[in-house]
């Protein structure tokens, strides 16, 4: 355990999961109404799948075993003891005493340390699911179609959530927004930079899902072959808290649009799909003995991905610890140069904030208020743009499969070949099949901050190269190519 952190906050850093239980009640039914009919649902509380090596950050990031130190070489003049040691003769590999026994001086359990809520209860949701199966006759359309339909809602008992415990609200921004800073009993107060932090895993309540699912599917047979097709489609309106994107708990902290870095708020995930609609239409028919012939067409058009805009990192031209502080001098987030992820706060006129004359567009108000019209903005002026209140391009992909069944060496033995092409549409024609929306972690820059003015607290905006490139990314790249990948495997 560190003992500086128990000092700090009061609790040790060496907490687990050891004695923490989860009770999950659940009830479920199924209701046969007719022969052609079936209601089934249930409700009850869900855990699990929370990935164990969030645990484990407590044990690899305690501020004690791991340390670091910089170390520059002066203009002029000569070096230190622990200069000379560190920056002439190393060999790469092997770490100066001096050097060994500065970090441990520096340290002293000072360092970035990942802990957990000793309140923390084991990550759960609350289900609630009702659904109907029923065999129909669309008349002309035919007989024995199998109809679904299935609406869930999930609502959040606890979910993750990571707060950096050296950060407190010291004041609030022109837009209500909180300001943040380091303690005083920080070591070192208002000195550190993005590297040192006390990040705590904690929980939210925070967070809902709604969807609903309906699919048709038919089957016919035919003297050409079995024909089968499936459509469906899908509704989900989820929001969450933390979207938990990374296995370390700083990027799980850092990686996400906010206002409010230690408190973020319940809004639309990040994960969520709006509007989906899968297709698939297959066709099957032995040709020669018990071999089958087989072609499957897969089509789906889904809505694009949320997105956030924001203010870009520090405008100042500064890097690394001095740019990590000016971006604490503003909004007291030490992650803004490197994230920008603070949200965009939409002026509500042309004085609602300053423009500065540096910048690469020498922004002013006539080239952004364009902009905030132009991309949906507007309903926001005077206000703070939500997260993930955006929507990237809708997406259809299309992939085809060809599957043919061989005979084989011995009874009951048989090869399969497959080719799948995969985004078809794009091998017919290079305008179609296109994947973009805006990439990891979906925030789109509009402007810099430059600073605050000292008289009124407004902010001063600084122009970027192209105010609020909206830049869509293929991630992977793969998505918008065709690609044909062709197998074969033998059965007995």
């Amino acid at each position: 355990a560190n003992s500086a952190f128990a000092t700090r906050y009061g609790f040790s850093n060496n907490e687990s999961l050891d004695g923490r239980k989860l009770v999950s009640p659940r009830i479920g039914f199924e209701w046969n109404v007719t022969e052609k009919t079936t209601v089934s649902g249930g409700f009850g509380l869900f855990g699990g799948g929370t990935p164990n090596v969030w645990i484990s950050n407590s044990f690899s990031n305690d501020g004690v075993v791991l340390g670091s130190l910089q170390i520059n070489r002066p203009a002029t003049g000569p070096l230190t003891a622990l200069q000379d040691a560190a920056l002439n003769n190393f060999n790469g590999f092997d770490i100066p005493t001096l050097v060994q026994a500065q970090i441990v001086t520096n340290g002293a359990g000072a360092a970035t340390v990942n802990a957990i809520d000793p309140d923390f209860n084991i990550p759960s949701s609350w289900r609630y699911t009702l659904g109907v199966d029923h065999e129909a006759d669309l008349w002309f359309l035919g007989d024995a179609w199998r109809l679904s339909a299935e609406g869930q809602y999930t609502e959040v008992k606890d979910a993750v959530l990571w707060q950096d415990l050296r950060l407190v609200q010291i004041g609030t921004l022109q837009d209500g927004r909180p300001r943040y800073g380091y303690r005083t009993t920080d070591p070192a107060a208002g000195t550190r930079n993005s590297g040192i932090n006390d990040m705590l895993l904690t929980n939210t309540n925070g967070g809902r899902t709604q969807q609903l699912t309906l699919q048709a599917e038919k089957a016919w047979e035919t003297r050409f072959g079995l024909f089968d097709l499936s459509l469906g489609y899908a509704f989900t309106n989820a929001e969450e808290v933390s979207p938990a994107t990374s296995s370390v708990a700083l990027s799980n902290w850092d990686n996400m649009a906010t206002s409010d870095i230690n408190n973020p708020g319940v809004t639309t995930s990040a994960y969520e799909v709006r509007h989906r609609f899968p297709i698939r239409l297959s066709w099957r028919k032995n040709f020669f003995g018990d071999n089958e012939t087989a072609v499957n067409l897969f089509v789906e058009r889904r809505a694009g991905l949320p997105f956030s805009y924001t203010f870009a990192g520090t405008a100042s031209g500064l890097t690394g610890g001095a740019a990590d502080n000016a971006a604490v001098a503003v909004f007291g987030d030490p992650r803004q140069d490197n994230r920008s992820r603070q949200l965009f706060y939409v002026p509500n006129g042309p004085t609602d904030v300053l423009f500065s004359a540096n910048g690469a567009s020498n922004l002013n108000w006539a080239t952004l208020d364009a902009f905030i019209t132009a991309n949906g903005l507007d309903k926001y002026r005077g206000k703070i743009a939500p997260r993930n209140g955006f929507r990237s391009p809708w997406v259809t992909t299309a992939d085809l499969q060809f599957r043919q069944e061989l005979p084989g060496f011995g009874e009951g033995h048989k090869g399969v070949l497959t080719v799948d092409i995969l985004n078809v549409a794009n091998l017919i024609n290079k305008k179609w099949g296109s994947f973009g929306q805006v990439g990891f972690p979906y925030v789109v820059p509009v402007v810099a901050v430059e600073g605050l003015d000292p008289a009124t607290g407004k902010y001063i905006y600084r122009g970027l190269s192209g105010v609020g490139s909206k830049v869509l990314n293929t991630n992977p790249p793969q998505q918008s190519l065709w690609r044909i990948q062709i197998g074969l495997r033998y059965e007995f």
